[in-house]
């Protein structure tokens, strides 16, 4: 029994995410979505991203671990 529960296909448990691969004919067209992203975003996310874009400026975000940021 335990065999056919291991060969069983399940659905994911985290839903999938709608992305996509977004074109652009000029540069122009590219900053425009760039501003309509960040509008979208509450003020709790846009402070998010910019927390994490300066831990990882500064600090090498894939080994920063806390909530500080602690310049030398």
């Amino acid at each position: 029994m335990d065999n056919e529960n291991q060969s069983k296909a399940e659905e994911p448990t985290v839903p999938y995410q709608k992305r996509r691969i977004a074109i652009f004919n000029s540069f122009e067209e590219e900053h425009e979505a760039q501003i309509k992203y960040w509008q979208s975003l509450t003020h709790e996310q846009r402070m998010e991203q910019l927390r994490i874009i300066t831990l990882y400026a500064y600090s090498g975000y894939e080994k920063y671990t806390g909530n500080r940021l602690t310049f030398d």
